[in-house]
């Protein structure tokens, strides 16, 4: 996905060869054969074996150097809720050569969250409208709850809540795939129940959603779901016109919702609370 780590991973292979071949060359002078490192020839055997074990190393290397730069990235999102240079980034891998598997509809996904938290509605349901089949795997079924997960979320931006509850259920049944990653359960199963209140809110059912938005605010570990959580328990208490909790849930979310839409809104919503009081 990375084009350094690509190039890390091939230069730790390079380098390892040519200090293998230095580390058994031999040169022959006048007939003598000279050692110029003084280092005695490794025989041939125990030289592949080493450059086997390199290339493993080198693997894994790169691979946490790509894990570094991919919660690198999700840091831009969810810690410092930028989602205009996390769609930079993502666009830009986008343009490189990824496939068409698990991996292109990683980035795919990840793009369209992106999208969705400045609420461009379009062009998030364009981009996952690219999204390929899933790979009958762990990466894959992961992927594709993330995507329905992503469905949702859009459809309830154009309020059409009839699909978002059909991608609601699309997105169950996929949390039971046996394939699921079992510690990535209870993680992703927040999401869906929150997403449910989410759903029940804009049909106008408020039952149980300030505990719900109370316990995921307390749960989460970034700063985009905090926000997201002050954001429900906002609309929440001005629903039952708790003005200074809704206003101090608005003000949280301006605060620290950076560039994503929630601040507009929450903008919008403190200037109706003013003019309610």
């Amino acid at each position: 996905m990375f084009r350094s780590t690509t190039l890390l991973y091939f230069g730790l292979i390079v380098l390892g060869v040519i200090l293998l071949i230095l580390y058994s060359l031999t040169i022959e002078i006048m007939g003598e054969k000279t050692y110029p490192f003084g280092i005695t020839p490794l025989h041939p055997v125990p030289v592949f074996l080493i450059l086997i074990l390199w290339i493993f190393i080198s693997a894994f290397i790169a691979t946490r150097y790509a894990v570094e730069l991919s919660d690198r990235i999700g840091r831009l999102y969810t810690e410092e809720c930028d989602p205009y240079t996390y769609i930079e980034k993502y666009e830009s891998i986008l343009k490189r050569r990824i496939g068409n598997g698990n991996m292109r509809n990683y980035v795919l996904i990840n793009l369209s969250s992106g999208y969705l938290s400045i609420e461009n509605s379009q062009k998030a349901k364009q981009i996952l409208d690219n999204v390929g089949n899933f790979q009958n795997n762990k990466a894959g079924i992961q992927s594709k709850v993330v995507f329905y997960n992503n469905l949702c979320s859009y459809f309830l931006q154009v309020n059409d809540i009839a699909n978002a509850e059909i991608m609601l259920e699309n997105m169950r049944v996929a949390l039971q795939d046996e394939k699921f990653p079992k510690q990535r359960y209870d993680w992703m199963y927040n999401y869906y129940t929150d997403k449910q209140y989410c759903i029940n809110i804009e049909k106008g059912n408020y039952i149980g959603a300030e505990e719900v938005f109370l316990i995921q605010f307390n749960r989460e570990k970034n700063m985009l779901g905090k926000v997201v959580a002050k954001y429900q328990l906002g609309k929440i208490y001005l629903h039952f016109n708790k003005i200074e909790e809704a206003i101090e849930s608005f003000d949280y979310v301006v605060n620290h919702g950076n560039k994503t839409y929630y601040v507009g809104k929450s903008t919008d919503f403190i200037e109706q609370c003013k003019n309610n009081t």
